[in-house]
């Protein structure tokens, strides 16, 4: 009797468990964007840390690249786009290609900073797997992660 009671407490307890996010989009969008008031004018570490209960990740993002001919030392970038699917060099890749102008329901983030963010040209040839990668990695997120968010939006790719 008593192992009944047990059993039936612990199945009302995992019934009101929260389920796990299925829709990365909506959670962006609740959790990110209709909340950007605490992440604006902080570090984006800040948001970066409000990402960790989500299931699913950033895997790639939009490394800076020079608008000017002869690519200078430095970039600097006022933004940065971060992708929870894999924008390059996959199949999403091949669809944008071919359909310019599709929405592949890839949830983004999209940060501007306060300011604009020196990123070193050298990086994509000296560190290819780490802060020349577009493949999102512990480095990128400790190096955006430092400076300050103007604005965050949330989107599709």
């Amino acid at each position: 009797m008593i192992f009944i009671i047990v059993f039936l407490t612990g199945l009302q307890h995992l019934s009101t468990a929260q389920s796990p996010v299925t829709d990365t989009l909506q959670w962006l969008r609740t959790n990110i964007e209709q909340r950007q008031h605490l992440f604006v004018n902080k570090p984006l570490k800040v948001m970066f840390d409000s990402l960790s209960t989500l299931r699913q990740g950033i895997l790639q993002y939009s490394p800076p690249y020079s608008e000017m001919w002869g690519r200078p030392d430095t970039i600097w970038s006022n933004d940065v786009t971060l992708y929870f699917g894999e924008p390059y060099g996959g199949a999403l890749f091949q669809i944008h290609t071919a359909n310019p102008g599709i929405n592949t329901h890839v949830p983004v983030i999209y940060v501007e900073f306060s300011w604009p963010v020196p990123f070193l040209d050298k990086w994509f040839v000296e560190d290819r797997y780490g802060l020349g990668s577009t493949d999102w990695n512990s480095k990128l997120e400790a190096f955006w992660g430092q400076h300050f968010v103007k604005s965050i939006t949330i989107d599709e790719y």
